[in-house]
């Protein structure tokens, strides 16, 4: 039994080498590479199953949402010019509701179950012809004492008298210029349109009366003064 035992431990280590010895890692067994495999395809496969269902649910929900969508055929919901018709329709929650509006503010709205409603609109401007622009219907040279004026017309009102006068001296009574605004040939009688004391004065005064008329100046010699009158 030596001989045998020191003849073997002699002999060159020709025999196949141990588990781990070369430190190399087993390999796995067939049933378990199998699995995985298995494991891994399956997964792939419900992935794209799933992706497939949820790319189609979110198509689906997108497009049965209760959105407000006029048909092919409506036109703008502005309002319409030159006579035109422009119509509306609203669909919102399977009621239908429908808006004619038509030239001069008139809008028609007919909702579910025959309901129908009109709404008018008119403009607040008024019909009359709106005034002109301001022009000079009426210019004194300066002037001293009484003086009448040419006729001259006034279409609206208010139009303006600008005066201007200065006395040296001023009266020591009484007024130092007035203005009357008079029907044409007519008398300076009333209330006048401008009555002025002192040594001078300026300004613009406005007045509603229309048609033909004149006005009427009374000042002493001692005042210079001169009128212009704008209106339309």
């Amino acid at each position: 039994m030596t001989s045998t035992s020191e003849s073997a431990l002699a002999s060159p280590p020709d025999g196949p080498p141990e588990p781990g010895e070369l430190k190399l890692k087993e390999r796995r067994s067939w049933k378990t590479w199998q699995l995985l495999t298995a494991v891994l395809v399956a997964a792939i496969f419900g992935m794209w199953i799933n992706g497939d269902t949820g790319g189609g649910a979110s198509s689906t929900g997108s497009s049965s949402g209760s959105s407000t969508l006029p048909p092919a055929n409506a036109s703008p919901s502005s309002s319409p010019a030159g006579g035109s018709t422009a119509t509306t329709t609203t669909v919102a929650g399977g009621s239908a509701v429908t808006t004619t509006t038509t030239a001069g503010g008139t809008t028609t709205t007919t909702a579910a179950g025959g309901t129908t409603t009109t709404t008018s609109s008119t403009s607040s401007s008024s019909p009359a012809a709106a005034a002109g622009p301001a022009r000079v219907l009426l210019t004194s040279p300066q002037l001293t004492g009484n003086w009448t004026s040419t006729a001259f017309t006034t279409t609206t009102a208010p139009w303006d008298i600008g005066w201007a006068f200065r006395c040296t001296p001023a009266p020591a009574t009484g007024p130092s210029f007035e203005v009357f605004v008079t029907p044409t040939g007519g008398a300076a009688t009333g209330t006048p349109a401008v009555s002025e004391t002192g040594p001078s004065g300026q300004s613009v005064t406005a007045q509603s009366s229309i048609g033909a008329q004149t006005l009427i100046v009374q000042a002493p010699a001692a005042c210079t003064w001169i009128v212009k009158v704008t209106g339309s």
